[in-house]
């Protein structure tokens, strides 16, 4: 599969993020379990518990298969975004994936919908880092990660 996930620092931040008790939905850009070959919500010994409602935005366009309707709770069409609120957007491997206009707008939405977002790779733009709030930077074994959260309450 083109842009498949073997990197175990990203599963395991992907995985490690998703623990968190006050996690009710997150909406994954790229469709990262998809990528992995996940063929449920666990890998490396953890999971993402039932209760959270997992939306996947297909960007690869390829076909997909039933098991992944089990996976995710709902899966749109390439960069979709909804008018919805999610605890936590995923915004991980996607270079490549999308063009760089498609992916700034999908952090924007972001940084209005999800309380936290988590990114691998952001684009210079001042602008984009301005549209968020307070930013942690999470390194596991070398390799850094952004945690962006929303500016303010909703």
């Amino acid at each position: 599969m083109e842009y498949a996930i073997t990197d175990r620092n990203l599963i395991f931040i992907y995985f490690k993020t998703l623990q968190d008790a006050g996690i009710s939905s997150v909406i994954d850009f790229g469709m990262l379990l998809k990528r992995m070959g996940a063929l449920s919500r666990r890998a490396l010994d953890l999971g993402i518990p039932e209760k959270i409602r997992l939306v996947g935005v297909d960007l690869l366009g390829a076909p997909s298969f039933p098991v992944y309707d089990g996976v995710y709770n709902c899966i749109l069409p390439a960069l979709s975004c909804p008018e919805e609120h999610f605890s936590v957007g995923f915004v991980l491997a996607l270079k490549g994936l999308c063009p760089e206009t498609e992916l700034e707008r999908v952090l924007l939405w972001c940084a209005s919908w999800c309380d936290k977002t988590l990114v691998d790779e952001m684009p210079e733009e001042k602008r984009l880092l301005k549209a968020f709030g307070k930013r942690e930077e999470l390194i596991y074994e070398g390799r850094r990660f952004l945690a962006l959260h929303r500016k303010g309450d909703r």
